[in-house]
Order: C-alpha cells, then structure tokens, then sequence
C-alpha cells in the first residue's frame, strides 16, 4: 500500500485538474488490491468535476479519459462484490455523466455490469436492456479480444427465465464468434453455458461433451473453482443418466474445503448433488442431511433459487419415504418462492411433482389439474420433451376417470410430439463439438472441415490470406503446422514445390504461436551472396567495410523473440551455413565491427523446394545444418494432389478479386471449370491464383467460357511418360523450360509463376545453361 501512501502525498502538490489522474491512478490501483476505499476516491473525482463544471461543461478529453477509466473500476468492484446498495448510487452518476465516457468500450462493459446487477435484482427486461445495448456497441466497434462474455451473459439470463430456444441462439452465436477469432476466453464461457442448457434440456450426453470440451480449456484444473462448477454439472448429467456411481465419485471429490472457503455458492450445490446421489440410491436419510444442510446455508444468506432447489429435492425425500403431506408441504413452500421470481421452469417443476404425488394417492381429479397447469407452462416455454411426460401423466388420469375417448386423443398428441422430435434428432448434428480444435501454444484453433477456410477470420487476416481447403491433405498440413506453432523454441522445416504457400504456413506458425506478437522476418536465402547474407543477417556497425555510412541491425536481431523465416534455404552460401549453425548452437550473434556479442532468441522456419537431404549427401549442403533446422518437417502437397481444393480456390480467388477491383463476381461456365480442373498447375496454387486474377482483368463479360482460359495440360507432371524417373534437376529443368515458354524468355514473369526470385531463376538459367 505504500504505493498509495506516495500518491496521496502526490495529490498536495498538484492543481486540481492533476488531482483527477492521481486518483483514478489509486483507484487503479485499489481495485488490484481489492480496497474497500474505491468508492471514497472516485467520489472525490466527483467533487473536483462539479467545481469544474461551473466555468467549462466540456472538459478537455483527457480529463474524460482519466473519469471514464475510474468509472470502469468502480462497477467492476460492484460487480465482483454484487453491490446492489452501492449500484442504486452509482447507475445514477453513470447515466448523470455518461457523455463524457469517449470510449465505447468502457460504456459497453458498464452495461454489461448493468445488465447483471438488474438480474440480481430480479429486473430482467432491464437486465436483457443492458446486455443487449452492451452487444450492440461491442459488436459495432469491432473489438475481438473484448467482454468474452457478450453472448453468453444474454444467454444465461434467458436460461434462467426459462426461454432455452433464445439461450441457445445467443450461446450458439458466442461459440461461432469465438471460434472465428479464436477467442479462447468466449470459447469456454460459450461450451459452459451449451453444457448448462442442454443440461437444462435433459440432453445429458450432449451436455456431457460440451463440459468436457469446457474442462479441456481451463489451465491447472485441480485448482480452478471454474472446473470444479463444471465438474459438478458433470456429475449431475451422469446422475440423470442413472449412472449414480459415477456421479456420487465426481461429487465427492468435490467436497473440498478450499472451495466451500472460496466459493460457499458452489460448495452447497455440490452438498446438495451429492444428496441427489443417495437420493437416487435411496439412501434417504444421507439424502436428507446433506439437503438440510444445503437449506441451513440457503436460509442463512438467503440464496432463494438454491432455497427452491433444495425444498424441491426434499419434497423427493419425503416423497419415497411415502411421507406425501411432508413433500406437499415443501413444494407448496417452494412454489411461494418461485411466485415471487416468476421463473416458469421452476414453476413447472413443482406443479408435475405435486401431480405426481397426488396421483400417487390416486387423487386422480387432483392430479389432472395440476398435470394441466404443467402442461400449460411447457407449451408456453417450448418444452416438447417435458411436453411429451406431462400428456402421458395426463392420458393415466383420464384412464383412470373412466374417460377413455380423451386419454386415446391425449396420447395421439404425445404420439404426434414424439415424431417431431426424434425426426429433429435425426437432422441435428454435433458441428461443434466434432470440429478439430488444437492447441497451438497461444490460442486453441480450429480446423473448419466444413468451412472453405481451414483457420479463423483473425489468422487470414494476420497471414494476408486465408487457406483454402476441405481435403485431408490441407487438414493434416494444418493440423501439424499448429502442433509446430505449439513447440515454438522447435525449429521447422517447410518442403513444397514453388506456389505451394510456404511463406503462408510459416507465417501460421509464427501467428499461431506465443511469438506472435513479436516480429516476422522473412527473407529469401537465393539472393544473398556471401559478403551481403553475413551483413544483412548479423548486421554491422558503421564503418565496418566500405559503404557502411550506419548502423545496421541484422535479421537475427530483428526477429529476437519472434521468428526468422529462411526462404530457399538451400540457396544459402556455405560459409553462411556454418555461421548459421554457430547462431543456432549459441544464440548469440556478433555484428560486423563490434566489440562483442549479442544475446538473441528466434524461432527459425526454413522452407526448400529442393530435397535437401540429397544435396547434404552430395556435400551440397551441411548435414549438421539440416540437422538442426528440421527438428520438425512439413511437406505441403502440390495442387494436383489435392484437386479436390480447386474449385473452393477457383470460388475463392474469384470474389476476393473482383471485390479488389470493384467488378461484379462472374459465373465460370462448367466447361471453363473443367478446363481449370483438368490441369496440372505445375505453379501450383500461385499459378491458379495468378491465372483468375487475369481472367477478372481481361474478361469482358460476366461469364468465363473455356476459351478465354489459355492454359496447356503438356507436360504433365505426374505423367509417366513424360517423367518416367525421379531426378529433381531434370524435372526443374522441364519447369523452367515451361515457365520461360509462357512467359515469352522474360525472367521476372517466369520467376513469377515458378514463385522463386528473378536472381534465383537466373542462377537456375546459368547453372543449367538455359536462356
């Protein structure tokens, strides 16, 4: 607290207006160190402005900056200690001084607080109000890595109201979102409250997989009261599964002291949990103490839903021991309750039990009046599986009565419900839950199998592209380049032919990983000449050769504590390698003319279209060098191995391009895409990419027929025939020959579509005396 002490004695050596920005400092401060004197500061951030006021009612924006940043803190602590008092005060300030809040992110998360305090209170138009504006600016500003919980707070509000249908859209549209952006914080909240609902929905093997997938992302679980609330709902789903065993194991590991001292809330739902386990075994008398002892609590901090939950749950208690007065008695109790919340599930609940019990005493009359009212709240609330029992408890009273013409049409009803939903069942499949996820080290991604992009919205967008692809050869290729970002201190070694996307996958990795905020530095190895690859990757010092006017920092210092990307690492001069090998082994570099050295720490990928195993054979390249750059391989497969991609890339290339240029996106005929899909693109998806971009420049009309499309199928590939041996220089012989045929023997074009270097094509042209 000395921290504090300092700016106190700050504040008597300051004006007034400078007063504003120490207090918010402390209150900053203060909320970290959870104070209870927060409140005291802000309201003399409230005094300053008032006297403020009287001369200018604009104060200057960093004023409204420093008010706005204490504001935030002061809700955030009534939301932490659920301070309904200090909020009545404190809303009223908020909604007094909210023009001078510059920031829509601060607005947005004050309602967010808003919208859960009003739901404390019972206030739930207000609170959906709130939490529903919250959405709309967060979502209008367009900040990611914000509020993770701006759907699902929507959703746990209609959850508890008893609207499931509006819980799941909103859940539903959490999961999307934070699966598009790889949002790791939403992602959780969203698979936790899918596992609630579906909990809710009594679909207890779905809600299962959501939990699970929920506990997967929760860091050190054994210690998280957030794993212990899921394991808990686990326990619950395997309780109504029957699987009583398994879900009295889980509870009772639950039974913790740290977690009845941190969180009391969740340590009585897990008393009451394991009630249920002996309830269900019929070991009353267990089942009664530790649901008494749920109650005791409930009383005491007058927690009404766990107060409800628990009168219903001894209403079961006294229901088996055939003590019906007993369990009527709790109900009616609960009902009471549940009147003043005005929650219809909870209401639901109680008026199917008490039917229960009165048909139980074969008080059929009875009964049916109170399956009716169960009935009605279920139709009302969209419940066709509690729908379903209810008709049939209903259909057993009629029977029973004598009326057998009605039972017969109550139970076409239920006949008729179930159809509906068993075929709804069928049409329903697990997308979210069977979707590839993987953790790359810095976020969980997805693989989107059923999407044309393989990775998220915010990764393309980091990459400059997004990547195309549903064939498992692009999967696993993506897969293993997250497994890559994962390991991020494991050197990789990238292998494809030209126009594969190397550069794409590297940066991936890079973007993918806890590197990436941290530069990517990639440069292309065939370009250095050796005097030039030793000053461009250690850098120098001014005047340490001729023509050095400056300092000059290197790639290796350049991309400490991010990634260096060696392109055409084969190119690389060999008196350069063995420096290479030196930096990798140390970590250290010496600049040219310095005095010592230089401390560094990068990821190193490197990328080759040349089998580099066969050139370090050949004493072409260092075999302790390849060694340590493939500490982990990828091999990026030619289009023609995945020609299932082409027509999403053709689709692809074809809107992102037109957009760029402003045109309207053109219909390609079938026999255009034939065309397109029947060749080889020994350029690969550069080529493709390369040849709708030109079709968009030059092409008249909105419709591409097969003639405008001037491409050859000869040579081939991966014809036989045409290469009856695997010989690598004979094959990048035949490619340039291509290349330099196409491009009219102009270099740079043909360096273009072999998607190497116009000095890398000639070194090639000269090695190989070509032109």
């Amino acid at each position: 607290m000395e921290e504090i002490k300092d700016k106190l004695a700050a504040l008597k050596r300051v004006s007034k207006l400078e007063k504003i920005k120490i207090y918010q400092e402390i209150i900053e401060i203060s909320y970290k160190n959870k104070s209870e004197r927060i409140f005291y500061y802000f309201d003399q951030i409230l005094l300053i402005l008032e006297d403020y006021f009287q001369f200018d009612p604009n104060p200057p924006d960093a004023i409204k900056k420093q008010f706005s940043l204490a504001l935030k803190y002061v809700f955030l602590v009534i939301r932490r200690k659920s301070d309904t008092k200090n909020f009545d005060k404190y809303i009223f300030i908020f909604n007094k001084f909210k023009h001078l809040i510059i920031e829509p992110l601060i607005i947005a998360k004050i309602y967010q607080v808003c919208g859960f305090i009003f739901f404390l209170k019972n206030e739930i138009d207000l609170s959906l109000k709130y939490l529903t504006d919250s959405l709309k600016i967060i979502n209008k500003a367009e900040i990611v890595d914000e509020i993770p919980e701006r759907y699902t707070n929507l959703g746990f509000v209609y959850e508890y109201t008893g609207n499931y249908k509006q819980a799941e859209y909103y859940y539903k549209e959490g999961l999307t979102f934070a699966q598009v952006n790889n949002f790791d914080d939403a992602l959780r909240l969203a698979f936790a409250g899918l596992g609630r609902l579906h909990l809710r929905l009594k679909d207890y093997r779905q809600a299962i997989k959501y939990f699970e997938r929920h506990l997967a992302l929760i860091k050190e679980p054994e210690k998280s009261l957030e794993a212990a609330t899921t394991k808990s709902n686990i326990a619950m789903a395997y309780m109504h599964l029957n699987m009583t065993e398994k879900s009295l194991e889980i509870s009772l590991q639950l039974e913790k002291a740290w977690i009845r001292k941190a969180e009391p809330d969740l340590y009585f739902t897990i008393i009451q949990n394991i009630g249920t386990c002996y309830c269900n075994n019929r070991d009353l008398e267990k089942a009664r103490s530790y649901y008494l002892r749920a109650l005791d609590y409930a009383n005491n901090v007058e927690d009404t839903p766990l107060r409800i939950s628990t009168k219903i749950n001894l209403a079961y208690v006294e229901f088996y021991s055939a003590k019906f007065d007993e369990a009527i008695d709790y109900l009616q109790k609960a009902g009471k309750l549940i009147e003043k919340g005005k929650n219809k599930r909870q209401y639901l609940e109680i008026q199917n039990f008490l039917g229960t019990i009165l048909r139980q005493q074969k008080k059929f009359e009875a009964a049916l009046e109170k399956f009716k009212s169960a009935k009605k709240l279920s139709t009302e609330l969209g419940d066709k599986i509690k729908q379903i029992e209810i008709t049939e408890d209903i259909a057993f009273c009629y029977n029973n009565l004598g009326n057998y013409q009605k039972a017969y049409e109550v139970l076409s009803q239920s006949l008729k419900l179930r159809k509906e939903i068993e075929l709804k069942k069928n049409e329903e499949k697990d997308a979210e839950i069977e979707k590839k996820i993987i953790d790359s080290g810095n976020k969980h991604q997805y693989i989107y199998s059923n999407s044309i992009s393989l990775i998220s919205k915010d990764l393309s967008k980091k990459i400059g592209q997004a990547l195309i692809g549903r064939s498992k050869e692009m999967q696993d290729v993506i897969e293993k380049a997250f497994i890559a970002a994962k390991n991020q201190t494991v050197n990789v070694m990238i292998f494809g032919e030209s126009g594969t996307g190397k550069e794409l996958i590297a940066k991936l990795i890079h973007y993918a990983s806890k590197r990436a905020n941290y530069p990517f530095v990639e440069v292309n190895s065939a370009v250095f000449t050796t005097s030039l690859a030793e000053s461009s990757l250690f850098g120098h010092k001014k005047g340490a050769f001729t023509g050095a006017v400056e300092d000059f920092t290197g790639h290796f210092e350049t991309a400490h504590k991010g990634t260096l990307f060696l392109d055409e690492i084969s190119e690389m001069p060999s008196k350069i390698q063995s420096m290479m090998l030196r930096v990798l082994e140390t970590k250290q570099i010496k600049p040219l003319g310095a005095k010592g050295n230089k401390q560094v720490d990068f990821r190193l990928i490197c990328a080759s279209n040349h089998d580099i195993r066969k050139l370090s054979e050949e004493h072409k390249f260092r075999f302790d060098l390849f060694n340590r750059i493939n500490a982990l391989e990828l091999n990026l497969p030619a289009l023609r191995q995945h020609k299932i991609d082409i027509p999403l890339l053709i689709n692809y290339f074809l809107t992102v391009f037109s957009e760029e240029i402003g045109k309207k996106v053109p219909t390609i005929t079938k026999g255009a895409l034939d065309k397109l899909y029947n060749y080889d693109y020994p350029g690969n998806i550069r080529e493709l990419k390369n040849i709708i971009q030109s079709l968009l420049l030059f092409c008249k009309k909105d419709i591409i027929e097969a003639d405008e499309i001037l491409i050859s199928n000869t040579p081939k590939i991966d014809d036989t025939t045409e290469f009856d041996n695997l010989d690598l220089v004979e094959h990048e012989k035949k490619l340039i020959h291509l290349a330099m045929l196409k491009s009219d023997n102009v270099i740079t074009n043909a360096a273009k579509l072999l998607g190497i270097s116009s000095y890398a094509l000639s070194r090639r042209l000269k090695k190989y005396e070509m032109s």
